[in-house]
């Protein structure tokens, strides 16, 4: 295996307490902080309709959300212990990618401000939240990626399932928008909860 794929957004930076913040009040609700963890571990349709958000207005409320986003992107670290890990994984001569639903602006700055771009090969931003297996297999075929040669890793069951219907090996990440429980139950390769457990599972996953 040599190309290590990873989702942005609760993976590679902690984004979580943002989107949570920018959520709330461009929703009108409020969150109580005792609820984060059954709300992590309820899928993503089921909190559409519990905050009764029409889906035409999902495609409208992601560019606002975004362009918010971009006006706080100096703020948001990475996550604990990922920045050696993707060293660490360069070093060892795997190619790193980025595909995710943010903005390819929002990923550069964000990488750019922590230190960590020349470490990626190539970003691919501004996927639709429903389009990842369609953008996970168009970014395979344009880069000549066999199916064999690669991992995804992302925090979501949506990234789970994108992996599997594409036919590729995926690392789920705990420390992202989705729980543990959840994120078990879609049956990810390797379950890590931790930035050195990623490593660990691409590592392994390369031995076979």
């Amino acid at each position: 295996m040599k190309y290590v794929i990873f989702d942005f957004d609760g993976t590679v930076a902690d984004t979580l307490p943002h989107i949570l913040k920018i959520g709330q009040k461009m929703l009108g609700v409020e969150v109580d902080p005792s609820e984060l963890e059954e709300l992590r571990n309820t899928p993503v349709k089921k909190l559409i309709r519990r905050f009764n958000v029409p889906l035409y207005k999902i495609p409208s409320l992601v560019v606002k959300a975004r362009k918010i986003f971009t006006e706080h992107i100096h703020e948001v670290d990475p996550i604990e212990g990922l920045p050696a890990i993707i060293k660490k994984l360069d070093e060892e001569g795997y190619h790193l990618m980025i595909i995710s639903s943010n903005s390819a602006t929002n990923i550069q700055v964000f990488l750019e401000h922590h230190g960590l771009r020349k470490h990626f090969k190539s970003i691919y931003g501004n996927v639709g939240l429903f389009s990842k297996v369609q953008a996970i297999k168009k970014v395979l075929k344009s880069q000549g990626i066999g199916k064999d040669n690669c991992v995804y890793v992302g925090d979501e069951v949506r990234d789970i399932d994108a992996a599997h219907k594409v036919g590729i090996p995926v690392i789920a990440t705990t420390h992202g928008l989705n729980g543990e429980k959840i994120l078990a139950a879609a049956k990810p390769d390797f379950l890590a909860k931790n930035a050195q457990e990623i490593l660990a599972a691409v590592q392994q996953l390369d031995k076979k």
